[in-house]
């Protein structure tokens, strides 16, 4: 009789995860845009992150989200979902760029407006943010992901800031680079190739949620005898919050199209495969959904942010703390700082989100001094 209740328990589960999982499928598929869309609609850069209004439902007012390529399918905060009474419809796991992992309920949103453009059953996790993530300070409402970006086809002008969203063909001059992408088939995150020297690299994404540059899997880095630097990370934020990370970074010729330029490329620890907007926001770019391709065309010189090889982060009003170092430095990831330059956190910074917006100003000279737990004044160059 014990092992025949096993059998039905056992049968009970495969059941519920069978289902769950024909309801996640089920939300990815059933969403749709409106017939007939070619309207313009402007957003705003934020930290190298592209933000956009939406209407959710029939709201008056339109609300703040990320716009993710890289973001599997839709997030809604959860603190609105439930303002505005969404049900859950399904369970599943999510994953954050830093390979963070977070089970999420799901639901299914009637509407959601972009400018005069129009989406109707968008399937949306509910977010719940980790609270060291910088993404809130972005934009607090949610994410814009890859199973609503699928519908249409989009042209991002990065000088003009504006996006035009399109059910219509796109077609581009000549000079514009052509590149095939795949996806997922309940999905729209983009896979490209893209060439390294003469290196060959494939299913990289291409991911305008990423305020980066191109950042590929560490096992990439033998294969190009440059000598580089090695940092000790745990500064960058997903949306589920850090993780510690070995990157690697190199300066290396790059090929994306028709054009090429020498960056530097990170080589992670925690296998990220991303190519990000401090690229690509040197270019116009065409998400062609109809037909798999990316257009590309080069508007300036395609340089990408110097890395800080000394970041701290704030522990508390009155210490900072360690959040990357250059290998062998003097100082080690997750130390305890009195001071930087002779400041406290609160003599800086008013909240996270201050300190998130606010880094590069103290950041931005060839050194700092820092005053060690013990005592110590230190030079970090």
């Amino acid at each position: 009789m014990k092992r025949i209740n096993n059998y039905l328990v056992g049968a009970c589960i495969l059941l519920l995860t069978s289902c769950n999982y024909v309801k996640n499928v089920n939300l990815l598929v059933r969403g749709s845009a409106a017939k007939h869309i070619d309207c313009k609609v402007p957003f705003t850069y934020k930290k190298g992150i592209i933000v956009v209004n939406a209407q959710i439902r029939n709201e008056e007012n339109a609300r703040e989200f990320i716009f993710d390529t890289g973001a599997f399918n839709s997030k809604i905060a959860k603190s609105l979902s439930d303002e505005l009474g969404f049900e859950t419809s399904a369970i599943k796991e999510n994953s954050d760029s830093n390979g963070n992992t977070k089970q999420i309920e799901v639901v299914g949103i009637d509407s959601i407006t972009i400018g005069q453009a129009t989406f109707y059953n968008i399937g949306a996790g509910e977010l719940e943010f980790a609270k060291e993530s910088f993404s809130p300070c972005i934009a607090e409402n949610g994410i814009i992901g890859a199973n609503l970006i699928k519908l249409v086809n989009w042209q991002f002008d990065f000088d003009a800031k504006q996006i035009r969203i399109t059910t219509k063909p796109i077609q581009h001059p000549e000079e514009y680079s052509s590149l095939d992408f795949e996806r997922p088939l309940l999905s729209g995150t983009p896979l490209i190739q893209i060439k390294i020297g003469d290196v060959l690299i494939k299913d990289v994404l291409l991911d305008l949620g990423y305020n980066g540059g191109l950042i590929l899997p560490a096992k990439y880095a033998a294969k190009f005898n440059v000598k580089g630097k090695t940092l000790i990370d745990q500064s960058t934020s997903g949306i589920y919050g850090m993780r510690k990370d070995t990157i690697v970074i190199k300066e290396l010729p790059v090929a994306l199209g028709k054009d090429i330029f020498t960056i530097p490329v990170h080589f992670s620890a925690n296998s990220k495969m991303l190519l990000g907007n401090d690229v690509l926001e040197h270019f116009d770019v065409s998400i062609d959904n109809d037909n798999n391709k990316i257009y590309l065309k080069n508007r300036s010189e395609v340089k990408c942010a110097p890395d800080h090889t000394f970041i701290p982060a704030i522990l508390n009003d009155d210490l900072w703390v360690v959040s990357r170092v250059e290998e062998n430095s003097s100082i080690e990831l997750g130390d305890t700082l009195k001071s930087v330059n002779g400041m406290k956190p609160k003599d800086l910074f008013q909240n996270h989100c201050d300190y998130f917006f606010g880094l590069d100003k103290l950041l931005n000279s060839d050194s700092v001094v820092v005053e060690t737990n013990r005592g110590n004044m230190l030079t970090i160059y």
